[in-house]
């Protein structure tokens, strides 16, 4: 993995990058070495839409039909796909994987039993690497807390952080700041959680690429309920913001 000349490093350390003090996610220029991204369309040379299945603790299979961007934005549903196919659900991807920077995104999350909105890095075997992962996960169990979870080797380290609102109330800018000597997780500009360097689990160092999804879960008790075969719920992504970083093919 690259890593972050000093002066790009520095841009994000405090205040994000094209950011001034109090904006959100969605505000401000697009920063130096990254992207803002408001799905007025979806870009397919920026976004890989995903059409397979998980599996395991995964009820539905990803369809792009559950896929949408517009003038709102970027909406992933979770409901039965036509033609009986079963549960679909929406994901999508960055074509290109990222290394340490920050990413987030603005989002109204799923309130329904079982359903769980995310935007993550992910890489993995699939991919040729160790499984690294960095998580914001919101349960539809309980849009009260955030889930900020890490990966290395397959190993998670997990933390529930409780919110002072509704995540399926309104939406809210979630992001993880991603640093070679710790990980933050922030909600409306404020850091909520930090994993340090020096725990049983090392720290990700893998790059990956940036996810969006809603799925739904089974057989994940007492992590999460199970999301039922017949339900339908959606979560909505005002914007991606992504800065700081360098990764493959840059």
């Amino acid at each position: 993995m690259r890593r972050l000349a000093p002066p790009l490093l520095a841009l994000w350390l405090g205040v994000s990058a094209g950011q001034a003090a109090g904006q959100g996610l969605c505000d401000g220029p697009p920063p130096a070495g990254g992207f803002v991204d408001r799905f007025t369309t979806l870009d397919p040379a920026r976004w890989q839409v995903a059409d397979w299945a998980n599996g395991g603790h995964f009820l539905n299979r990803w369809s792009p039909a559950r896929v949408a961007a517009g003038a709102e934005g970027l909406r992933l549903t979770l409901a039965p796909d036509a033609g009986g196919d079963g549960l679909g659900g929406g994901e999508v991807r960055t074509r290109r994987r990222l290394g340490h920077g920050l990413f987030g995104a603005r989002l109204r999350a799923s309130a329904h039993p079982g359903a769980i909105t995310a935007v993550f890095l992910y890489t993995g075997p699939a991919e040729g690497t160790p499984h690294h992962e960095i998580d914001i996960e919101i349960k539809g169990d309980d849009p009260t807390r955030l889930h900020a979870t890490y990966w290395t080797d397959g190993v998670a380290v997990e933390a529930s952080v409780p919110l002072p609102f509704d995540a399926s109330a309104g939406f809210h800018d979630y992001a993880v700041r991603w640093l070679p000597d710790r990980i933050d997780w922030l909600v409306d500009g404020t850091v909520v959680h930090t994993a340090p360097p020096g725990g049983a689990v090392p720290l990700p160092s893998e790059p990956a690429f940036l996810m969006l999804n809603l799925w739904g879960a089974t057989g994940a008790a007492p992590w999460s309920t199970d999301f039922p075969p017949s339900g339908r719920t959606a979560a909505a992504y005002a914007c991606v913001r992504v800065e700081g970083w360098q990764a493959e093919g840059r």
